[in-house]
């Protein structure tokens, strides 16, 4: 895949994004990224009733798997300023596992950052 390609299909994922999220808008410009990482991460599911996700910009993809004995996540990371520091962390509170995606030196803006989140969970789990 070269540049420019990966640079439009990051545009369409946001502008798509946009669309389904009621109430969001997101706009990363191509021209705009200066960084993208990958993080993944995942919690064992054992006594887990409740998945609850504090996302402050992005796309999620969620798949239940009747298998599944963890919860995971992937996440792609799309940030527009180099000094731009960011925290994704999943975290197991009682019976509730959290996930916490936040832009850490101030307000998320639209134009800063995307993440693009694809969750893999227990079939079972309530959405929070």
């Amino acid at each position: 895949m070269t540049i420019a390609s990966f640079k439009r299909a990051i545009c369409a994922t946001a502008i798509s994004s946009s669309l389904l999220l009621t109430g969001c808008v997101i706009h990363v410009s191509p021209g705009q990224i200066a960084e993208q990482k990958q993080q993944d991460l995942s919690v064992s599911a054992v006594n887990l009733n409740e998945l609850k996700i504090d996302a402050e910009a992005g796309s999620l993809n969620i798949k239940g798997n009747n298998n599944a004995t963890a919860i995971t996540v992937k996440a792609n990371i799309y940030v527009a300023k180099g000094d731009e520091t960011y925290t994704l962390t999943l975290e197991k509170h009682g019976d509730t596992a959290e996930l916490i995606s936040k832009l850490n030196n101030g307000s998320l803006s639209a134009s800063s950052i995307m993440v693009a989140y694809r969750f893999t969970v227990v079939h079972h789990l309530i959405l929070i």
